[in-house]
């Protein structure tokens, strides 16, 4: 299992088409339609704001390896949300993102949590724990949250993902990314 085999599962035929699409163009060294095409991603991802900037990131760095990209693309297509290593207030953020894929009972079951959630790579933070108290009510309904961690192009990113509990095991147990790991 590796992110690529992730998106095939979590996007549509057609969202999955246009992520090949994308990859095609990054793989063909085809920078400048890649730019034009996916620039909110890559701003998202690197902190370029021009094709210019992009050029330089990608000289700098000799390419965008198609795995980092592919989880920004399931960020932009909601299927996860990307929390960089040091941001504060974000259990708004992770309850929208699970209220807008569940029930209202589960819904009322996770708003009972309120804690000044945040990120410090370096230092001491809640995230894990709250992800961690999350996951306990989420069980219950057969759901996971499960944190990817990535440090290639930046200090630390995470991408949370909210998971059939089935599939969690099988994404655990055959994880095979050098450069993205599963931290829950």
């Amino acid at each position: 299992m590796d992110i690529n085999l992730l998106a095939k599962k979590l996007l549509d035929a057609q969202e999955y088409a246009e992520l090949t699409k994308a990859i095609k163009l990054l793989e063909n060294n085809n920078f400048e339609i890649f730019y034009n095409n996916y620039s909110n991603i890559l701003e998202t991802l690197f902190f370029v704001h021009s094709y210019e900037a992009f050029m330089d990131f990608i000289e700098e760095n000799e390419t965008v390896k198609a795995n980092i990209f592919i989880l920004g693309f399931l960020a932009k297509k909601n299927k996860c949300i990307e929390i960089g290593g040091y941001e504060c207030e974000l259990e708004r953020r992770i309850k929208q993102f699970i209220a807008e894929k569940n029930t209202n009972e589960l819904n009322n079951n996770i708003n009972q949590l309120h804690e000044n959630v945040y990120t410090d790579y370096d230092g001491e933070d809640n995230f894990r724990e709250y992800i961690s108290k999350l996951n306990g009510i989420l069980i219950h309904y057969k759901l996971k949250i499960v944190i990817f961690f990535n440090d290639l192009y930046c200090v630390c990113a995470y991408n949370l993902f909210l998971l059939d509990i089935s599939f969690v095991d099988h994404i655990i147990n055959e994880w095979q990314d050098d450069d993205i790991q599963i931290i829950i």
